[in-house]
C-alpha cells in the first residue's frame, strides 16, 4: 500500500518542528542578549552616578581647601569650626576621592591645623643647627602641600572638553578620525 499523504504529514510536521525549533533558539539567544544589555545599561548607570559622586566630592574638596589656606597662619581657635567641618566630610566622603586627593585632603587638614605650632617651633631657640633645620624643613614641606594641594585636585578630576566636533570626528566603532 502507498500512503504518499503520510510523507507529506511527516515532512509538514518535520518542517513545523524545525521552525519553531529554529524560533525557540532565536527567541532564547535574543533573550541572553537583551540580558546582557541590561546588564551593561545598568553598570554605566553605576558609572555615571560614580563619576557624578566623585565629581561633586573633589568639588567640595576643593572649596574646603580654598577656605581653609588662607586660615594657615590662624590659631586652632579660628579656624576650629571650619576644620571640624572638613574632617567630617572626609570621613564621609574619603571613599569617593581619588587615591592622591584622599590622602592629600587628610595631609591638607593635619597640616592647616598644625601649622602655627611648626611656625612657632621653627622661630624658638635651638641648641645645634641641626635641629633648627629640621624644624624649618617640617614647617616649610607643609607649606609646600598647603599650597599645593589644590593642583592635586584639580589634576586627579582632569575633564576631558566637551568637543562639539568630536561627534563629527568619530568613525562607525566611535573612534576619532585623524
Amino acid at each position: 500500500m502507498d500512503w504518499p499523504w503520510i510523507k507529506n504529514l511527516i515532512t509538514a510536521v518535520v518542517l513545523l518542528l524545525t521552525g519553531s525549533a529554529i524560533t525557540l533558539i532565536t527567541n532564547w539567544i535574543k533573550s541572553k542578549e537583551d540580558g546582557k544589555k541590561f546588564d551593561l545599561e545598568r553598570q554605566d548607570k553605576y558609572r555615571l552616578t560614580a563619576i557624578e559622586k566623585r565629581l561633586e566630592v573633589h568639588q567640595k574638596t576643593f572649596e574646603y581647601w580654598t577656605k581653609l589656606r588662607p586660615l594657615a597662619h590662624k590659631n586652632y581657635n579660628d579656624k576650629q569650626k571650619l576644620l571640624e567641618e572638613a574632617r567630617n566630610f572626609w570621613n564621609s566622603n574619603c571613599l569617593f576621592m581619588e587615591d592622591k586627593t584622599r590622602e592629600g585632603f587628610d595631609e591638607f587638614i593635619y597640616n592647616i591645623e598644625n601649622y602655627p605650632d611648626w611656625r612657632e617651633y621653627a622661630k624658638s631657640s635651638f641648641h645645634n643647627d641641626t635641629e633648627k633645620q629640621e624644624a624649618k624643613a617640617t614647617q616649610m614641606n607643609a607649606w609646600k602641600q598647603i599650597q599645593g594641594f589644590g593642583r592635586i585636585i584639580q589634576g586627579e578630576i582632569n575633564l576631558k572638553p566637551f568637543d562639539s566636533k568630536a561627534k563629527e570626528k568619530q568613525n562607525a566603532e566611535g573612534e576619532i578620525k585623524q
